[in-house]
């Protein structure tokens, strides 16, 4: 029996506006190992945030289907950390749960650098401590796969960087898997295990990258490959997308 896999099946979702209707994902199949750390690149209105939500169950398709291995927790990371400004970091971490089982709220905020800070509130945090409190709140659903919209866009490039590892640390100690969208081709090559453009609501190129064993040198010949080959494919779509005008 093969490992389970996220199934994205002829997959569409079109947004009704008051000008008629906005097709964003258009007949999308693919199939995504959940355990492993999916990086989702293209440009803005391309489908990414979409899907995200749509896998999350924030959105429902408008026709096809996602099948999820059985008994998989998704858990959701925005761009924004959203935390309560009332709260404390140890009740962020715990909102919405009824019986947070005892400890666990500081053993997560340990896991993701915050030890210490389960009492501070976030306007006494930084942008960065914001986003390992709002990754604590997903981990202490048991999130076997973090849903990530973008989570370190906001970030300066520094604390960027510290949190791109961060991940990395916190996945191989939590054996969660990760499909994250970014607008970073850098980042993606970071991070990702697989790499997925998407254009006009649909996948154009797939990519496979070498396992995390270690902090890599995207500098290096293969990545600077990839990196080429997604900047020019990038650029011929829009190239094409302005010969071909508005779609009728």
């Amino acid at each position: 029996m093969g490992e389970a896999r996220i199934e994205l099946l002829q997959l569409t979702k079109t947004f009704r506006i008051a000008q008629g209707e906005v097709p964003v994902l258009r007949g999308l199949n693919l199939a995504l190992d959940p355990s492993g750390i999916t990086v989702l690149v293209g440009r803005s209105g391309c489908g990414k945030t979409t899907l995200l939500r749509l896998m999350a169950g924030l959105l429902a398709p408008t026709s096809g289907r996602i099948a999820m291995p059985e008994g998989l927790k998704t858990g959701m990371v925005f761009q924004e950390a959203r935390l309560m400004p009332w709260l404390t970091c140890e009740k962020n971490v715990t909102l919405g749960l009824k019986r947070p089982p005892p400890g666990k709220a500081r053993d997560m905020l340990r896991l993701v650098g915050l030890e210490g800070f389960a009492g501070a509130y976030p306007a006494q945090l930084s942008g960065g401590m914001q986003q390992r409190a709002a990754l604590a709140r997903t981990l202490m659903r048991d999130a076997g796969l973090l849903l990530m919209d973008e989570p370190f866009a906001a970030l300066d490039s520094f604390t960027r960087e510290t949190m791109q590892q961060e991940l990395l640390r916190i996945r191989r100690e939590r054996g969660c898997g990760v499909i994250l969208v970014t607008h970073s081709i850098d980042e993606a090559l970071i991070l990702g295990e697989r790499i997925v453009l998407l254009s006009g609501g649909t996948a154009v190129r797939d990519y496979a990258l070498p396992r995390q064993s270690g902090a890599r040198d995207i500098l290096s010949p293969p990545f600077l490959r990839v990196k080429k080959d997604i900047l020019t494919t990038m650029k011929e779509l829009e190239i094409q997308a302005e010969k071909e005008g508005p779609s009728k």
